[in-house]
C-alpha cells in the first residue's frame, strides 16, 4: 500500500472513530431513564421493545408533553452533532486549495461517488450506534416483540435523514463557506421540526416533512413505506445536485 492510500485509509478510520461521540451523548440525554433503574418500582410499565425505541428516537408527536419534546430535542442534537462532525467533509476540498487538489483528480464523477459513499457509511454507522445505544438503555424496561421491520425501518429513516442533511450541508458549504453552510441547514432543520409539531395531524406534512415521525407510522406499514420512498427521493435529488455542482465547478481562479 503506497503512502497516499495509507493516508486515505487512516483518515477514513479517524472519521469512523468520530462517530463514536454519539454514544456518550445518547447516554447523557437518556440519563433520567438510566437513573430510573436504580429506584425500586413495582408499578413500572413494560412497553414493547420496538415501540420503546421508536418513541425514544422520534418522539411521540403530541403537543404539551414535555417528555416528548425532550425526545425530539435529543434527536435534533444528534443530528446537529453529525453536521458538526461531517458537514464540512466534502466542502473542505473547495475554496483556496481546490485548484491544487483537483489537478490530481482524474475523474470528478468517480470522486463524487467516493465522497457520497463515505458520507453514507458515516451516516449508517452513526444511525446504528444510536439504535444500539438506545436499545441497550431501554431493554430493561421493555419486552421483546417481533417487530423487527420497525427497527430496520427506524435505521433506514435515521440513515437517510443524517445522510441527506449532511450532504445538503456540504453543498451549502461549497457555495457559502463551511460555517455558513452548516448554519443554514441547521436553521432549515429547526423550521422543519417546528412544522412537524404544528402540523402533526396533517398527512402531507407526515409524508413530505423529513422530521415528522408520528406514531401512526408504527402501525401503518404502507404509510411508512411511502415515507421511506419520499426520503429516498430527497436523497436522489440532493445527490444529483451535488454531482452537477462538483462536475461543473470552476476550480481555476479568474
Amino acid at each position: 500500500m503506497n503512502t497516499t492510500k495509507r493516508y486515505a485509509v487512516l483518515q477514513f478510520l479517524k472519521q469512523i472513530k468520530r462517530c463514536l461521540l454519539i454514544v456518550p451523548c445518547i447516554i447523557l440525554l437518556e440519563l433520567s431513564q438510566i437513573l430510573s433503574y436504580l429506584r425500586p418500582s413495582t408499578d413500572r410499565i413494560i412497553i414493547p421493545f420496538s415501540k420503546n425505541i421508536w418513541s425514544a428516537i422520534f418522539g411521540q408527536g403530541s403537543t404539551g408533553d414535555l417528555h416528548t419534546i425532550m425526545m425530539s430535542f435529543g434527536m435534533m442534537l444528534s443530528l446537529f452533532l453529525f453536521l458538526l462532525l461531517f458537514g464540512n467533509e466534502v466542502s473542505q476540498y473547495f475554496g483556496g486549495i481546490s485548484p491544487f487538489y483537483f489537478t490530481r483528480v482524474k475523474n470528478r464523477f468517480i470522486w463524487c461517488v467516493q465522497q457520497v459513499k463515505k458520507l453514507m457509511i458515516y451516516a449508517s454507522l452513526y444511525s446504528l450506534l444510536i439504535l444500539l445505544t438506545e436499545g441497550i438503555i431501554f431493554l430493561p424496561s421493555s419486552e421483546w416483540d417481533s417487530q423487527i421491520m420497525l427497527l430496520i425501518n427506524s435505521f433506514i429513516l435515521l440513515t437517510t435523514l443524517f445522510f441527506s442533511a449532511c450532504l445538503l450541508a456540504n453543498l451549502a458549504a461549497i457555495r457559502f463557506g463551511g460555517l455558513s453552510g452548516v448554519s443554514l441547514v441547521v436553521v432549515l432543520l429547526i423550521l422543519l421540526d417546528a412544522m412537524a409539531f404544528q402540523l402533526q395531524d396533517n398527512r402531507l406534512n407526515l409524508l413530505l416533512n423529513p422530521l415528522c415521525f408520528d406514531q401512526v407510522l408504527q402501525n401503518n406499514m404502507l404509510l411508512l413505506t411511502e415515507k421511506l420512498a419520499v426520503m429516498v427521493l430527497y436523497i436522489v435529488e440532493i445527490v444529483l445536485v451535488f454531482f452537477k455542482c462538483v462536475c461543473s465547478y470552476d476550480f481555476i481562479p479568474h
